[in-house]
C-alpha cells in the first residue's frame, strides 16, 4: 500500500496499493469486500456507486465460477473474512478514519503506525 486517501468534497476516495497475488484468493476477495463491508459494521453507508470498482474486480476475479460451481460459496467466505478482519481490528480502524478525516491522505508508513496502534 502507498497511500490511503478521502475527499471531503464527495465522500470518495480509495487507496494506492500494490498487487494483491501474493495474498490468499479468499483475503483478495476480502480485500475487495472490506469497503462495502465496513458501511455496515461502522453504519456509515457511502454512495451507491462507491463500491463498483471493487464489486468489478470481485467479478474478474470469480470469473469461470458459477454460483452452483462455488462462485456463491467464495464470495460469502470473501465477505465473511472481511467482516472478521475489520471486527477484530475495530480499533484501528477507527483510528486510521480519523486521521483520514483529520488529514484527507496517509501514506503507508503512518497508515502501519496506526494500525500497530501508534499514534
Amino acid at each position: 500500500m502507498k497511500a490511503v486517501r478521502v475527499s471531503g468534497d464527495n465522500a470518495s476516495g480509495g487507496a494506492e496499493s500494490g498487487c494483491a497475488d501474493h495474498l490468499s484468493f479468499i483475503d483478495q476477495l476480502a480485500v475487495c469486500f472490506a469497503g462495502r463491508a465496513a458501511e455496515g459494521l461502522f453504519q456509515r453507508p457511502a454512495h451507491h456507486l462507491a463500491a463498483a470498482s471493487d464489486h468489478e474486480r470481485v467479478m474478474r476475479l470469480l470469473e469461470g465460477f458459477s454460483d452452483e460451481h462455488g462462485g456463491r460459496a467464495l464470495r460469502d467466505a470473501g465477505w465473511n473474512r472481511a467482516c472478521e478482519l475489520l471486527e477484530n481490528h475495530r480499533a484501528e480502524v477507527i483510528r486510521v478514519a480519523e486521521r483520514l478525516i483529520e488529514r484527507g491522505e496517509i501514506d503507508a508508513a503512518e497508515f502501519m503506525r496506526l494500525m500497530r496502534g501508534a499514534e
